[in-house]
């Protein structure tokens, strides 16, 4: 006669254990790129380097001279151009209708401009050589200027756009305000207490075991052995008042 039984615990399928692993491998693979980029991009500004990675570098918009296609406060990822003085190089990457980022004067100031590389109709290709200034020049303008910048030099090129970065954009004007940047605090706060939290209730919940002493514990199987015994005579007296 069996008296008592544990309750088995069902075990976890492995299929289910695989998927497990592979979600908990790429938690961890985008956390490690993820700090391995903002160390890298760190200590490229610390250097005092302008910070790109992977040949590619974010560039905010200030200004409205590219509406509509870019905006105040959009951002824009580009590839920069590593060597600018090497015409064949940078004709390579830029053509006409590039939106490029360069160094260029705004007032007596120097300031990164991000506009539109256009044609004139002075020259027959968009870079065109300065004699007096001994150097490869082209024209850029702003979508929404009336009026094309000044020839600049291709020395002065930075970085020519590859593609808005939308949601790079719309994470940082929600992180740029007070709101965004609390939220930014307390998700990471949330995800390292949640876990305490959840098991801490369920510790609650779950019923303590009752802890005997070595005569109680005697006591109960005795109990038990006694209750078993009495059921045993019980169901023999029952069978001999049922047999004719």
């Amino acid at each position: 006669m069996v008296l008592s039984k544990d309750k088995k615990k069902k075990p976890i399928s492995k299929a289910k254990k695989i998927v497990n692993g592979i979600a908990t491998a790429i938690v961890l693979t985008i956390f490690a790129l993820a700090l391995f980029a903002m160390i890298y991009l760190l200590t490229q500004f610390v250097s005092g380097k302008e910070p790109d990675l992977f040949g590619h570098r974010f560039y905010f918009v200030l200004t409205d001279s590219m509406n509509p296609t870019l905006k105040p406060t959009d951002m824009i990822l580009s590839k920069v151009i590593k060597d600018s003085n090497d015409i064949d190089y940078v004709k390579s990457l830029v053509s006409e209708g590039d939106i490029v980022t360069y160094v260029g004067y705004v007032g007596n100031s120097q300031e990164r401009i991000t506009h539109r590389v256009i044609k004139s109709d002075e020259h027959d290709d968009v870079f065109f050589y300065d004699e007096e200034k001994e150097s490869w020049m082209l024209i850029t303008k702003g979508d929404n200027n009336h009026r094309a910048d000044s020839p600049i030099p291709i020395s002065a090129l930075d970085a020519v756009m590859v593609r808005k970065a939308a949601v790079v954009s719309a994470l940082y004007n929600f992180i740029s305000n007070k709101s965004g940047g609390l939220v930014l605090i307390l998700i990471p706060i949330a995800l390292i207490l949640v876990p305490f939290i959840i098991r801490f209730i369920i510790v609650l919940k779950t019923p303590a075991k009752e802890e005997l002493t070595e005569e109680e514990q005697k006591k109960r199987q005795e109990e038990i052995a006694r209750k078993a015994v009495q059921d045993y005579i019980e169901e023999q007296k029952k069978k001999n008042n049922d047999t004719p």
